[in-house]
């Protein structure tokens, strides 16, 4: 059933200035609740350097998205009959505490401040999850402009936080701490764009049987619609009739991770400073333009854009072990060239996660009451995925993508 402002948006009926208020602060809540997990990524090599343990690089990674898995099984066993308000409370407390125990952690000048930044990214992931699945139940009413505007903020997230990593850093001189420090300021603005968005649900809310709708509001459209929890029963069910959307979005997570962090830290492992967190930024420029592209049309054949990330995923390893793109412009301009094709990494990656997110919130074979669970099934697959990339790395980086292997002494 199409929410009253859903309606109202396609028909028409909406004033401008109403609809571009709450896009807004649906790209407020998807860039500030990303924005924790892209800083922390962006900064990982460089504080690895640092701490003088390069190779352990990919356990960033890795543990923001075990924290994540591990998350979302807590939260869809235990958290979803909270209020939403609750859980956007926790998700920034949290965040705020991931912020402070990554400034901590920066100021330290020893191989132990490297394990007190994993404790800053795990922190920080959990509460990542927590605010999407929050948020993402929330919305499956609205328009899905608004998922555009959402996945639009995540992308941006991820341009916004490794730009403001470099800026801050390189051309504005700030330390690592402080860096951190200054980007929590930001977390107020979530809890008031969330707040808008809440607000506006009530106005828009149809006028007949204002109670009971009143109520499913307040408590949560999927709670009001008795939302089932992740029985194993449940589960089965939820896969019998999205299993081919949730797979189809776990598999291309698991390429795009295996591209970054995994083979682009391998490839620019020899060149300047900044190249690992620009790749991170190309990368999510393209996830922006895709990820908004849902307020434009819909792709709803997914395995296509599993197919694309999959061959993407080749052609990098074979990059990683020739060189032919990295050593084939002088003074690192083959660089260039690399970014730009993360940005087609980006499009697929962000294309597909807006696509699925969109044909679980909408699809007429998916029930009501299974529809937040299957959402919540589908971030801890993709989370299996993404851990079971980023930890093979951990191998790999030792093995057959060591540096000796990769860039062997002439």
């Amino acid at each position: 059933m199409k929410h009253a402002a859903s309606a109202e948006w396609e028909e028409g009926m909406m004033p401008t200035k109403q609809q571009g208020l709450l896009f807004l602060a649906a790209v407020t809540c998807g860039l500030v609740n990303n924005l924790t997990y892209c800083l922390i990524s962006g900064a990982s090599q460089n504080l690895g350097r640092h701490f003088g343990v390069p190779d352990r690089i990919p356990l960033v990674t890795t543990s923001m998205n075990a924290a994540s898995l591990v998350g979302v099984l807590f939260i869809t066993r235990f958290m979803l009959g909270l209020s939403s308000y609750l859980r956007m409370l926790i998700t920034c407390s949290l965040t705020a505490v991931a912020y402070m125990t990554a400034a901590f952690a920066s100021n330290q000048n020893s191989p132990g401040g490297f394990d007190l930044f994993l404790v800053a990214a795990v922190t920080g992931s959990f509460a990542g999850i927590l605010g999407e699945v929050t948020v993402l139940s929330f919305l499956k009413g609205f328009p899905s402009q608004l998922l555009g505007g959402w996945g639009a903020g995540t992308g941006i997230a991820g341009i916004l936080g490794g730009g403001l990593y470099v800026f801050l850093g390189s051309y504005i001189g700030l330390t690592d701490p402080i860096i951190f420090l200054l980007t929590m300021l930001i977390l107020p603005l979530y809890l008031v764009a969330f707040h808008f968005l809440h607000m506006q649900g009530h106005m828009l809310l149809p006028s007949t049987n204002a109670p009971d709708a009143s109520h499913a509001l307040t408590q949560e459209r999927g709670r009001a619609e008795m939302s089932e929890p992740a029985t194993y029963k449940n589960v089965m069910r939820v896969l019998s009739c999205a299993g081919g959307i949730i797979f189809n979005l776990a598999a291309v997570y698991y390429f795009e991770y295996s591209i970054y962090p995994g083979l682009i830290d391998r490839e620019t492992m020899h060149s300047s400073k900044y190249w690992y967190t620009v790749m991170w930024m190309s990368y999510n420029i393209g996830v922006t333009m895709s990820r908004l592209s849902i307020a434009f049309f819909r792709i709803d054949q997914v395995w296509k854009l599993t197919l694309l990330q999959a061959a993407n995923a080749v052609l990098w390893v074979l990059e990683v072990y020739s060189g032919k793109i990295r050593y084939s412009l002088p003074a690192e301009h083959g660089m260039i060239v690399l970014a730009v094709w993360m940005v087609g990494v980006g499009l697929c990656g962000g294309a597909s996660y807006s696509n699925c997110v969109m044909l679980i919130n909408t699809s007429e074979e998916i029930p009501n009451n299974l529809r937040e669970l299957g959402l919540g099934l589908m971030f801890f697959l993709n989370m299996c995925a993404v851990v079971i990339a980023t930890f093979s790395f951990s191998i790999f980086n030792e093995t057959v993508l060591s540096e000796s292997t990769l860039y062997p002494v002439s």
